[in-house]
């Protein structure tokens, strides 16, 4: 399996502003594991014992809020 871009991009992992609650950084997918609008990936069913079944997984090969870091 190809590595996903998420594992490159400064809005993998989710931060909130300690003030105001906003997200500083983070996505749809980071936040909410909804998809992100115009990314281009590969879906895989991967079977997660803790989960209870199966789940959705992405391999992100392109994405417009991609940030590298």
């Amino acid at each position: 399996m190809k590595n996903t871009l998420c594992w490159y991009c400064h809005h993998a992992v989710p931060t909130k502003d300690k003030i105001t609650g906003e997200y500083l950084t983070g996505c749809a997918w980071s936040i909410d594991r909804s998809p992100v609008e115009g990314w281009r990936t590969c879906q895989h069913r991967i079977y997660e014992a803790q989960k209870g079944g199966m789940i959705h997984s992405y391999t992100v090969t392109e994405c417009p809020e991609f940030e590298e870091g």
